[in-house]
């Protein structure tokens, strides 16, 4: 008794008026998945930008390592270290821990753009022929 199919009596006018909801609704969603795929790409590209940005702050840091290694140690007199006690006379250099990111695997979408702009236009279509 739970399989049985029920049949509802719609007129033309409430049919056009759900069927053309039914096409928003649609719509809709294929705009989010648009605007998915579009955070999709700016994540990714967040995660190259923030790599290449560590890869050049770590060639930096590298570089002025090397330049403080070059520098000659100052030599500062006995009776100055008396008065003004330094704890360290060499430069500071911070080290800095990369981030390690997360890159999510690439998963193909089952629509590419293009399908869905010829998909979106198709329901255009339809609403225009439905309201107009």
């Amino acid at each position: 008794m739970a399989n049985e199919d029920v049949y509802v009596s719609l007129t033309s006018e409430e049919q056009r008026k759900y069927r053309s909801e039914l096409l928003l609704a649609q719509t809709e969603v294929l705009n989010l998945i648009k605007k998915m795929q579009t955070i999709k790409d700016i994540r990714g590209e967040k995660t190259e930008y923030r790599q290449k940005l560590a890869r050049e702050y770590s060639s930096v840091l590298e570089g002025l390592k090397r330049f403080n290694e070059k520098m000659p140690n100052p030599k500062i007199p006995k009776n100055l270290l008396d008065k003004n006690p330094v704890a360290d006379v060499t430069p500071f250099v911070k080290k800095v821990a990369v981030e390690k990111t997360y890159v999510a695997p690439q998963i193909e979408s089952a629509m590419d753009e293009d399908a869905l702009e010829r998909e979106l236009r198709e329901i255009q279509e339809q609403l225009k022929m439905i309201t107009g």
